[in-house]
């Protein structure tokens, strides 16, 4: 009864997070092609977000040659943030449409490997290299938590190191992991700066091939992910050592799966049930930048994490593969209006956001740079 109570009290939860999308701003910019910015914002009544999120209207790097990448800083860098976003976001276009806007954007040399369900674009500069992993982005938000139902939410022994890690997304990585080893193997490659992202199913590929790199030798200097679920558990969290600025946009839903039991966990103090508990549940990896409706970056999360009890460990893969089923059928239930408005886990929503928060850094108000 008790577990029937929390599956009815996440679905309501997120039947809520539905609704309220239906009614809060969406951030739109206008860039104009003199050196002066100009932040506007509209409403769903205004603008309907397919129309303004789709690819034909969408024009990515635009103005990036006035904000270039930073190459030289490890620390969380908003640039680099909206660089990476907007990576992520071409590497979903065709592979050679996508070539062409990597070349505009200054890298000289474009690797991409492909096998079966995981693509990877790498990119490379004099200045360094970025590893792009392709994600999973479908027209519902629903499509991305099929996928992860469909991978199965089973933790398995990390293959690569400590820890264990959803065993899917091991597999999958996998599929191209060799090229990826055999390609960073090289001499000249092995010491050059590199930089890796990825969006949803590519966020989660990032994350294990950061940690699998960076054990091999390879100078990952940061990592940068995007609406990714939940990867692996904390003996992993622990031993991991990259650099990692975990992106959330607003209400993304495929942030909150897989389910963990570790929403009380601290990694520091005494040994408590919760953490013991915790150690056989998913937990999030790096650290949280928290993108609110406005483009602002917190710190921390401003929403309600979801976790569950330590009473429902004997049921923990039961449960969490019902907690997905119960966000899935809220999905289907809601209106077809509501939810087509729901993508703040698209990738083009992260950029937009990213985008007017930069800019805010370096414009005024009133749309004139900041000197």
């Amino acid at each position: 009864m008790q577990n029937m109570l929390r599956l009815k009290k996440s679905a309501v939860l997120i039947l809520a997070w539905i609704l309220a999308l239906s009614s809060c701003a969406l951030p739109q910019i206008n860039r104009t092609p003199n050196s002066t910015f100009e932040l506007t914002s509209k409403s769903y009544s205004e603008v309907k977000g397919e129309e303004m999120l789709s690819l034909e209207n969408y024009k990515y790097l635009e103005n990036a040659e006035k904000i270039p990448f930073d190459y030289d800083t490890r620390e969380f860098n908003l640039k680099n943030a909206w660089w990476l976003s907007e990576l992520s976001g071409i590497s979903y276009l065709p592979n050679n449409e996508a070539a062409s806007y990597f070349a505009a954007a200054g890298f000289s040399e474009v690797d991409f490997f492909s096998e079966e369900s995981t693509q990877v674009y790498i990119l490379s500069n004099d200045h360094g290299t970025i590893l792009v992993f392709r994600g999973t982005e479908g027209k519902q938000t629903q499509a991305v938590l099929d996928w992860i139902a469909d991978l199965g939410v089973a933790l398995a022994s990390n293959e690569y190191g400590a820890g264990k890690v959803h065993h899917g997304f091991q597999r999958v990585l996998n599929k191209v992991w060799d090229k990826i080893a055999e390609y960073f193997a090289k001499k000249d490659r092995t010491n050059r700066p590199l930089w890796i992202t990825g969006h949803s199913l590519g966020a989660a590929l990032a994350t294990l091939a950061a940690d699998r790199l960076e054990k091999a030798g390879a100078n990952v200097v940061a990592l940068y992910t995007f609406g990714s679920p939940r990867v692996a558990n904390i003996p992993f969290q622990l031993a991991f050592n990259v650099a990692h600025y975990r992106l959330v946009n607003h209400l993304d839903i495929v942030t909150t799966v897989p389910y963990t039991m570790a929403k009380n966990y601290e990694r520091s103090g005494s040994a408590t049930i919760n953490q013991i508990l915790a150690q056989m549940s998913y937990i999030h990896i790096g650290q949280v930048k928290y993108i609110d409706e406005l483009g602002t970056i917190h710190d921390e999360l401003l929403r309600e994490e979801n976790g569950i009890d330590a009473q429902d460990v004997a049921n923990m893969r039961r449960l969490t593969q019902k907690d997905i089923n119960k966000i899935k059928e809220s999905l289907q239930n809601a209106d077809a209006r509501t939810r087509d408005k729901i993508f703040d886990h698209k990738i083009k929503r992260y950029s937009i956001n990213l985008w007017n928060g930069l800019i805010k850094t370096l414009v005024g108000m009133d749309g004139k740079e900041m000197k």
